[in-house]
C-alpha cells in the first residue's frame, strides 16, 4: 500500500473519530450542567424551545442542513463523507452518551460536574482538530470560520472561531439557554486549542510532519 493511501485511510479514520469524539463531549457537558460548547448552546437553546415536538436529535440535524445549504454555496470543496457524517451521527452520539452516564450516575455531584466539564473542554477541542485536519469533509459549522479565515489573511482563524463560538452563544441565550463556565472557557478556549492540537498532534500523526505554521 503506497503512503498516499495510507494517509487517506488515516485521515478517513481520524474525521470520523473526531465526530464521535465531539458527540461524547457534548453529552458530557449536557450532563455536567456547567455550560455546554459554544455551537451547541445554539441546539440546546432550540431544545428548550421546542423540546416538546422534536429529540435533540433532530434539532440538530436541521441545524446543520441549513447550514450545510449554505456550504454548498460558499464552501463546497470542504464537503465530503465527514460532512455527512457530522449531521447525521453526532447529535445521535450525544443522545446515546448521555443515556449512557445517566445510567452510571443520575444526579453527579459537582465534583463528577466539574470533572466532565473540563474533560468536554479539553477532548472536544482534540475532536474538532481531528475533523478539520482530516480534510474530508468538514462539519456544517466549521467551515464558516475556515471560509472567513481563507478570506481575511489578517485574522487568524483562532480569534475568527472565538467569534463564531460567541455568536451561538448569544443567540442560545436569546433562545433561554443560560451560558456556563464550560461554554465560557470553550468560547475563548476553542481556537487556540484547536490549533495547538493541530500542530502538535493531528498533523504529525496523519503527515508523520507539521504542516500549517505555528501562530
Amino acid at each position: 500500500m503506497n503512503n498516499e493511501k495510507v494517509i487517506l485511510m488515516k485521515r478517513i479514520f481520524i474525521g470520523f473519530l473526531g465526530t464521535v469524539v465531539c458527540g461524547v463531549c457534548v453529552a458530557f457537558f449536557r450532563q455536567a450542567a456547567l455550560g455546554v460548547d459554544p455551537f451547541s448552546s445554539l441546539p440546546s437553546g432550540i431544545y428548550l424551545v421546542f423540546g416538546s415536538y422534536v429529540s435533540y436529535g433532530m434539532i440538530y440535524l436541521i441545524l446543520n442542513l441549513i447550514m450545510f445549504f449554505f456550504m454548498v454555496i460558499f464552501a463546497r470543496k470542504y464537503i465530503g463523507i465527514n460532512t455527512f457524517i457530522n449531521m447525521t451521527l453526532l447529535g445521535y452520539v450525544t443522545e446515546f452518551t448521555e443515556r449512557i452516564l445517566v445510567s452510571f450516575i443520575a444526579s453527579p455531584t459537582m465534583g463528577i460536574r466539574v470533572f466532565y466539564m473540563l474533560f468536554g473542554v479539553v477532548v472536544c477541542c482534540l475532536g474538532a482538530a481531528m475533523t478539520i485536519t482530516a480534510n474530508v469533509g468538514l462539519s456544517a459549522y466549521d467551515w464558516i470560520g475556515i471560509v472567513i479565515a481563507e478570506k481575511i489573511k489578517k485574522i487568524h482563524f483562532k480569534y475568527i472561531r472565538i467569534m463564531n463560538d460567541f455568536f451561538c452563544v448569544v443567540i442560545g441565550f436569546i433562545c433561554g439557554y443560560k451560558p456556563g463556565v464550560g461554554t465560557i472557557l470553550m468560547a475563548f478556549g476553542t481556537g487556540p486549542l484547536i490549533s495547538f492540537y493541530r500542530y502538535y498532534l493531528i498533523e504529525p500523526f496523519i503527515y508523520g510532519k507539521r504542516i500549517t505554521k505555528e501562530t
